[in-house]
């Protein structure tokens, strides 16, 4: 798939975070970390797609088969699909402390007349039409929460990796199969006396790729969020979400650069870009949680404009020794 959609692992524990505001506002209004040994388990489902290509330049008004210029930046080449399932687990060690864990399984395809190709001009199998399923990469982190009135502060280190080998190379790509570094912290807050029903948080990620040909990519990443409790079972969420990476290449097409990395251009991608959306949430009962949340993107270069819908149920649980 594009660079845009194949990493679907979203920050862990900030989006377990970010579920666990859709307890009843009595609870989340504590802020508090949960107690040692209890935690909260989630299965996701996500479906992505992109109509358009965004491109670091002005292509309105061209059009250089394969390519359609449209308005402004974008480009059709094709269409690009994606469904994934995910699998999330956030467990607090003790209070205050917690790790996390989380794995995807990814089927992908694209459908479009500028198929990647190999150095000897074949088309790369991820571009043949098909869907292509397996599972993607994994990640594990943990999470230790420093301040907690009346902002809630918690910084987060996780390493992300691939779990087995699959396609790397073109639109369907399932991941771009690199180990990566993240590091990060959350804000988070109620907005009482204001809003007593109300909380907002904004989390900064950072992430540092492995080595790619020649590049090391780096990746900066800003969620932003605000909730509602509309009822204490009903919640609705406004979000958006900033990413802006540097040290690989523009995707400026007839630059020497781009030409001599176009094999691997979506994993060095200099990917920039601005999604914002929004969901509900309900809790079914004091253990199950679901939700449903859509995103799509307004503005970037480098990259592809998704469009997301993700559901899922969460389930939050007690360990025997928990307190």
């Amino acid at each position: 798939m594009s660079s845009a959609a194949v990493r679907a692992v979203r920050p862990v524990w900030p989006m377990l975070l970010a579920a666990a505001a859709l307890a009843p506002p009595t609870a989340h209004a504590q802020g508090r970390p949960p107690d040692g040994g209890r935690g909260a388990f989630y299965i996701g489902y996500q479906y992505e797609q992109a109509h358009w290509t965004l491109l670091p330049e002005d292509v309105s008004g061209k059009s250089i088969p394969p390519y359609v210029g449209g308005p402004g930046n974008k480009s059709f080449e094709g269409e690009h699909y994606g469904n994934f399932v995910t699998a999330d687990l956030d467990y607090a060690v003790r209070e205050g402390l917690g790790i996390t864990a989380h794995l995807a399984y990814v089927s992908a395809r694209y459908d479009g007349a500028r198929p990647h190709k190999s150095s000897t001009g074949q088309i790369v199998e991820a571009d043949n039409g098909d869907w292509h399923s397996t599972l993607q990469d994994a990640e594990v982190g943990a999470h230790v929460t420093v301040l907690r009135a009346p902002i809630m502060l918690t910084p987060f280190v996780s390493y992300l990796f691939p779990v087995q080998a699959y396609a790397d190379r073109g639109h369907a790509a399932i991941g771009h199969h690199l180990r990566e570094l993240k590091i990060g912290s959350a804000l988070a807050r109620t907005l009482q006396p204001f809003l007593s029903d109300a909380y907002a948080q904004v989390i900064y990620s950072y992430y540092l790729a492995e080595r790619q040909v020649d590049h090391s990519i780096h990746r900066h990443r800003v969620d932003m969020e605000l909730g509602y409790f509309v009822t204490p079972r009903l919640s609705i969420k406004g979000a958006a979400s900033w990413l802006r990476s540097s040290g690989g290449v523009d995707w400026y097409r007839s630059s020497a650069e781009f030409i001599r990395y176009t094999f691997v251009h979506d994993a060095l991608a200099n990917e920039r870009s601005w999604r914002v959306g929004g969901g509900v949430g309900y809790v079914l009962s004091p253990r199950y949680t679901l939700y449903l949340i859509g995103f799509s993107t307004v503005s970037g270069a480098s990259t592809h404009a998704m469009n997301t819908l993700a559901s899922g149920v969460g389930w939050d649980f007690t360990t025997p020794w928990a307190r």
